[in-house]
């Protein structure tokens, strides 16, 4: 939101209202890939930028309003005789009730230690031979830009080395990347908030106090 100048974090909890109920909830910020449809998972959400948003919550109709807001700035007026605080995000609603799975890339880094010409021994990747077949095929690529491919593990090597092969011949021992995607854990975490439902001003709760001493 232009109000606010700090940038959101994907994962954290948040204070959310939707349709004027206020609950605290984690928030995951995500973007949509255009090619085959999937939920990239987003680390932060900068300021006036525009994201998509996971949360866990009630049941809601498709165009509802929603509004984040920072809990911690709230703080008493004696002018205005309220409370302020800042608007963190604001959007609609677009869905609810669907299945949804986000993914979030990391990048595995591994060192050469032999090579010939277009074959190298990678080390320091993974850390047994089940995890090389499970990725036996994918694509690395080096700091130059070299593409390589996994082949099989190394039986007499290091534990946890495998051999590849790359695109152009390997000049020197450099460091290798193998980039994947992996499945973001969705904790349902719902807690219910009556802050704006009870009076918070001190002489708007005084004046209750004494209205029910009255009856």
């Amino acid at each position: 939101h232009r109000w606010n100048k700090a940038r959101l974090c994907s994962g954290k909890l948040y204070n959310v209202s939707l349709n004027l109920q206020f609950f605290k909830t984690k928030i995951f910020f995500y973007n949509q890939h255009s090619k085959n449809s999937r939920l990239l998972s987003k680390k932060f959400l900068k300021t006036r930028s525009s994201s998509g948003v996971l949360f866990y919550s009630f049941p809601e109709t498709r165009g509802a309003s929603i509004v984040g807001i920072n809990w911690d700035n709230f703080y008493f007026n004696n002018r205005y005789q309220g409370t302020f605080f800042i608007v963190l995000f604001s959007g609609l609603v677009l869905d609810w009730g669907k299945q949804c799975k986000i993914l979030r890339k990391i990048k595995l880094k591994g060192k050469i230690y032999k090579y010939f010409r277009k074959t190298a021994f990678v080390k320091e990747m993974f850390s047994s031979e089940i995890q090389i077949n499970r990725f036996r095929g994918s694509l690395l690529e080096q700091e130059d830009g070299n593409r390589g491919v996994i082949k099989k593990a190394i039986l007499n090597g290091p534990k946890g080395s495998f051999r590849a092969t790359f695109e152009k011949e390997i000049k020197k021992k450099k460091f290798v990347f193998l980039k994947i995607w992996i499945p973001v854990k969705l904790e349902k975490i719902f807690y219910p908030i009556e802050f704006f439902s009870v009076a918070n001003d001190f002489q708007e709760i005084q004046g209750n106090y004494l209205f029910l001493e009255e009856n």
